[in-house]
């Protein structure tokens, strides 16, 4: 089947394009000599005191920590920083890992998780919700339970096992979240692993192609699925737009030779931060893919000068 293709356009980058990110997550300027200075603890101050902050868009982050800083939380909130938008954020679970393996994961008791997203949605100033891991069937169920009545967009990530290794979502939580979360969810972002395995679960065959197996996250409740072809084969990295009622759309660039952990994180979360910005479900696919594009074309520009 052929998809109606969009090639690589301009679009508007976010303000942290071209910049580097603190450990905080604050967007600076590069200069020739590094980063600059001007990063201070009294500006610090001065922009967290500052009444236009809370003007600004939120997004609320569900999701877990990373220690290893590639991916989770850590990656959420430099995105969102780099799309000038709010993060409030609601831990999910505690990983010990590193690039390479997982050691540890703790998660959340369901009752604390439930009042993080509660308390963060009464402030107000929600706009979006990333979903991201989850761990288990009874934090799942307190997610839904705590967004029940959040009429926002919700992306939901399906963070089911880590790159580096280990299982990040119960069985349990993988039933629950058909039957609690992905009714409510406006966008669901699986990788094409994780699209197998959420497949495999409605009973699509193992063979079928990816255009059965969207559609199948849509026949159980998914408002539209961006399916991320990061692990598939081919020059060109694509991702598909699927919706109810209308055409795939192929969101296609050539594949740049770069290693970057945490790509899947970074784009539910430029998606999520996009729709709190006021863009279409299509144009927040499309921005945040060109935001991935950039960071991974930094990476590999940094590679070969190292």
């Amino acid at each position: 089947m052929r998809h109606p293709t969009s090639e690589p356009a301009p679009v508007d980058l976010p303000p942290c394009a071209g910049r580097s990110l603190s450990s905080r997550g604050r967007c600076h300027e590069v200069t020739e000599g590094g980063a600059s200075p001007r990063a201070t603890q009294e500006t610090q101050r001065a922009t967290d005191a500052d009444p236009a902050r809370r003007l600004r868009p939120a997004i609320l982050v569900i999701a877990g920590t990373d220690s290893s800083g590639g991916a989770g939380l850590a990656a959420d909130i430099r995105t969102a920083a780099c799309h000038d938008v709010n993060a409030r954020l609601a831990v999910t679970a505690v990983t010990a890992q590193t690039d390479g393996r997982v050691r540890r994961i703790d998660v959340m008791p369901p009752a604390l998780v439930a009042d993080q997203v509660a308390l963060a949605l009464e402030d107000g100033h929600v706009s979006a919700v990333k979903i991201g891991m989850l761990g288990n069937a009874a934090v799942v169920g307190a997610v839904a339970d705590a967004l029940s009545g959040y009429s926002g967009p919700i992306v939901l990530d399906p963070v089911i096992a880590a790159s580096s290794g280990g299982l990040l979502l119960s069985e349990g939580g993988i039933a629950t979240l058909f039957a609690r979360l992905l009714p409510i969810t406006r966008l669901v972002t699986p990788n094409l692993p994780e699209l197998d395995i959420l497949a495999a679960r409605l009973g699509v065959p193992a063979g079928a192609d990816t255009d059965a197996k969207a559609r199948a996250l849509i026949e159980a409740g998914a408002g539209a699925v961006l399916v991320k072809g990061g692990h598939g084969d081919g020059q060109d990295a694509v991702d598909i737009l699927y919706r109810r009622d209308r055409p795939p759309l192929r969101l296609a660039s050539p594949r740049i030779a770069a290693t970057l952990r945490g790509t899947g994180c970074t784009l539910a979360t430029a998606t999520a931060c996009r729709l709190a910005l006021g863009d279409t479900a299509e144009d927040a696919c499309r921005g945040a893919k060109a935001f991935v594009r950039r960071l991974l074309r930094e990476r590999a520009d940094l590679t070969k000068s190292g």
